[in-house]
């Protein structure tokens, strides 16, 4: 009002913000409401004595609001205004769904050193099982765990209190086992043997990469040499992890699967 008096104008508004279709008519029609209280007409451009060209933009934290004025020939004036921009409420993003699935597999009163699937579907269906004295073989039918074959470990000297040992599927054979002092290995033929010799060969640590420690049978833990040298290991490949616990039941050991 002040930049042009009252009289007749021709109005123009474009939108240059984030604001919809809705919004850019709902002020436009605010606007021309308020400047014909305030004594202004908004007419075609040929029948006003001024032309006022309104931009809509905006920056990180207002709205901006410009109106460039043009009054007789080369006079204009430039108004701006800010509004407020509303809080936009945050962008929440929902993290992927993550289950764990907890399937018993197996319980027995002699502790269990290590299991290895030899089948499965959605769940294992065929294990090997390894405690102090044998390696058995159960196949699950009809929703039974059965017994398939126990193939007994032959071993001189006396184990340690606090048993360890690993069970380790192959290739070329069916699996290997790592005790005390001892390695055994099974044939790959049904049924199975198992042939168990002395041994201070490395243990495999892990089956995600080629790294083995030694193990000392006498004094129950591993000496902290490692084969091949730290910096050497190979491809990493994939193992289920079987963790061991006890309960009044007996040992058990529940295969601990995540998805996501």
């Amino acid at each position: 009002m002040a930049a042009t008096g009252p009289g007749a104008i021709a109005l123009d508004l474009v939108n240059r913000s984030s604001l919809n279709k809705k919004d850019t008519e709902e002020i436009n029609r605010g606007l021309r409401t308020q400047l014909e209280s305030l004594g202004l007409r908004a007419v075609k451009p040929e029948q006003a004595a001024a032309t006022v060209a309104i931009s809509l933009s905006e920056n990180l934290q207002n709205y901006i609001w410009l109106a460039e004025i043009h009054q007789g020939a080369g006079e204009y004036s430039i108004v701006m205004t800010s509004v407020p921009r509303p809080s936009a409420p945050a962008f929440v993003r929902e993290p992927a769904a993550m289950t764990i699935r907890k399937i018993p597999l197996w319980v027995q009163e002699e502790r269990i050193l290590d299991v290895g699937v030899l089948e499965e579907s959605s769940a294992p269906t065929h294990i090997a099982v390894l405690d102090a004295e044998k390696v058995s073989l159960y196949r699950l039918n009809g929703g039974n765990w059965q017994l398939e074959q126990a193939l007994t470990i032959s071993h001189a000297s006396t184990w340690p209190r606090d048993m360890r040992g690993r069970l380790l599927m192959r290739q070329d054979h069916l699996f290997d086992v790592y005790l005390p002092g001892v390695f055994c290995q099974s044939s790959n033929n049904v049924p199975l043997n198992l042939s168990c010799r002395k041994s201070d060969d490395p243990w495999p640590l892990s089956s995600l990469f080629s790294l083995s420690g030694f193990y000392a049978p006498t004094r129950n833990f591993f000496t902290g040499a490692l084969s091949p040298g730290v910096g050497k290991q190979g491809a990493p490949a994939a193992r289920q992890l079987y963790p061991m616990a006890f309960c009044r039941s007996g040992w058990s050991v529940t295969p601990a699967r995540w998805r996501q």
